[in-house]
């Protein structure tokens, strides 16, 4: 698996010479990293079986592994599409969580403030942040004022519960509105 990876990410690095010379950028705004997650918004530039490669506004490109866990949401991947993806790093190697496909993508300074609905299990809590694993990996969310909980307090949750949060993204975190303890 790991051989078949490093092979891919080769493979990724050739072609991207290729294509980063004949491609221009058609790409929206953010790159941004919060410990093993990336957030990046961006376009497409090539797509395989299990791998692709965005490039941001800024010109930079990122391969990134598509898995089993990958969740695709309006539409299929195809070179060209305008996305937002969350990715986890494993061993240097960016793993797509979540791809989002969408003309008009909000936050990171662009308008519009999606919402994200996701359920896991809580992986941590600091004073203003909650994080929890789902199947596609895990997501951070800012706790504010206005945050509502159900079932349990903010303070009440622990590691290993199951919670679900509907939350939005602002451009700069995924901040929590409502947090339901299952």
């Amino acid at each position: 698996m790991v051989k078949k990876l490093i092979g891919t990410a080769a493979l990724l690095a050739v072609f991207l010479g290729i294509v980063t010379a004949v491609a221009s950028p058609n790409t929206l705004a953010a790159f941004i990293t919060t410990g093993s997650q990336l957030i990046s918004d961006g376009a497409v530039l090539a797509i395989d079986s299990n791998s692709f490669v965005l490039r941001t506004s800024g010109g930079d490109t990122q391969a990134i592994i598509l898995t089993g866990r990958t969740q695709i949401t309006g539409g299929s991947l195809d070179v060209g599409d305008r996305v937002r993806v969350i990715a986890v790093r494993r061993n240097s190697i960016l793993e797509a969580s979540v791809i989002r496909i969408e003309e008009n993508i909000g936050g990171y300074g662009v308008a519009g403030s999606p919402v994200l609905t996701m359920r896991g299990q809580v992986v941590s809590r600091t004073s203003d942040t909650l994080t929890i694993t789902t199947a596609a990996g895990s997501i951070m969310f800012r706790i504010t004022a206005t945050t509502r909980f159900v079932g349990s307090t903010f303070t009440s949750l622990d590691p290993g519960d199951e919670v679900s949060v509907t939350g939005n993204d602002t451009g700069a975190a995924f901040v929590a509105n409502l947090v339901i303890a299952q």
